[in-house]
């Protein structure tokens, strides 16, 4: 291994050397110590690791040494590559002052008013001291957040989807000790599907992992598109060196990790979601679907004919399903147009024959003009609520539940 000049080598052996800068060398030092308490140092770490595995050589390695950046919260690194080699240029650790919300929040039952309520602040950690009776033994319960309007929100509601999902998969026990506290990741606005919110929910995992720590995880609508890129950075990177790795496939690997899925806002079909989990090292637990959110391709197609059943009866009783259309808009729609009747009738008429590329532009561009027809049809009326209102902020079990 080469010496350089004001450097200090942080690898040992085969693969990519990486080097520190002398001053950073302590800030490593802690790293290494404390990053199973820090799940932001868990992501430069994992970080460390990956570009030490390149096992490559030589100027062809980005040879003009172009700088790059990682951030995790609070914990930053810049480094660059030259001549096979990886030079971090600075470590920069910061207090908890990120104007950025995306993180892992503790939330707790206050008894006071009778609500769910999240920490104003952020925590670097999964809270080994929170458990719940569980089939199996004791383990700590978190959510990934979808949609909500905050994380008070969310706070506040997705403790009946975490309890009613690992109830349904008998894991739950119903005479344990009250339930007052859970972890929370919440991805701002825009989020979901940012590499930022994967890779601090992948080092929570990691770490959770790391400390032995049961996790039994719901993963609610939008969520889901964080996991999965999680999923994907935990199967290809497991916070272990190769060396390590070299000598126990399964080191650094994630264990002890449970998910279910509620609500989720993708089409990614069930076996190819069961496959990533199992590629992450995360056990499949289950999904809850209220089938009624028609932006996702897969509801919308299989709804729509169950939908469209209910509409041919009701409009057996009283004409065609352009006189419902037509008379539903007249009633609720002031400056009727015959184009925007003729929006409606085409999405009634998918529903019936099951068209769903129809009900997704219909029911856009119908929105809330359905309403008087919608009292009549549940299954539409709870299709509304879930597109364009707050209906997959709730736990599914049925229309009417979901309606009140």
């Amino acid at each position: 291994m080469k010496k350089y000049a004001g450097y200090k080598a942080i690898t040992r052996g085969a693969g990519r050397p990486v080097y520190v800068r002398e001053a950073s060398a302590d800030a490593f030092k802690e790293i290494l110590k404390k990053h199973g308490g820090n799940y932001h140092f868990t992501t430069i770490m994992r970080t460390i690791y990956l570009l030490n595995a390149d096992g490559q050589r030589g100027t062809s390695l980005n040879s003009a040494g172009d700088a790059k950046t990682i951030t995790s919260g609070n914990v930053g690194m810049r480094y660059n590559l030259h001549d096979g080699a990886v030079f971090i240029q600075k470590l920069v650790i910061k207090s908890n002052s990120s104007s950025s919300k995306t993180g892992l929040y503790n939330v707790n039952y206050l008894a006071s008013i009778e609500a769910w309520k999240p920490a104003d602040s952020p925590t670097e950690s999964l809270d080994k001291n929170s458990l719940w009776d569980s089939n199996g033994g004791k383990a700590h319960f978190a959510a990934v957040a979808g949609r909500f309007d905050d994380k008070e929100a969310a706070g506040n509601s997705l403790p009946s989807h975490i309890i009613g999902a690992y109830k349904k998969v008998n894991m739950l026990i119903d005479n344990g000790p009250e339930r007052t506290s859970y972890s929370l990741f919440w991805s701002e606005k825009g989020a979901h599907k940012s590499e930022k919110a994967a890779q601090a929910l992948a080092s929570v995992v990691q770490h959770g992992s790391k400390n032995n720590l049961p996790v039994n995880w719901l993963v609610h609508g939008e969520g889901i598109h964080t996991f999965k890129q999680a999923a994907k950075i935990l199967k290809s990177s497991p916070l272990a060196s190769q060396f390590a790795v070299k000598q126990n496939a399964s080191a650094g690997k994630v264990t002890a990790q449970n998910v279910y899925f509620s609500n989720p806002a993708s089409s990614i079909g069930e076996a190819d979601l069961k496959k990533l989990c199992s590629d992450a090292g995360i056990t499949f637990k289950g999904i809850n679907d209220n089938n009624h959110d028609y932006r996702r391709w897969k509801t919308s197609k299989n709804v729509g004919r169950d939908m469209g059943k209910k509409l041919v009866a009701t409009a057996a009783a009283g004409g065609t399903m352009a006189s419902i259309s037509q008379g539903a808009i007249q009633s609720t729609v002031s400056g009727y147009t015959e184009g925007f009747s003729k929006a409606l009738t085409a999405t009634l008429n998918g529903l019936s024959s099951g068209n769903h590329i129809a009900v997704v532009c219909g029911v856009v561009a119908g929105g809330y003009a359905v309403a008087s027809l919608a009292k009549k049809v549940k299954p539409l009326a709870a299709g509304i609520h879930c597109t364009f209102g707050k209906g997959n902020e709730k736990w599914y079990t049925d229309d009417k539940t979901l309606l009140s």
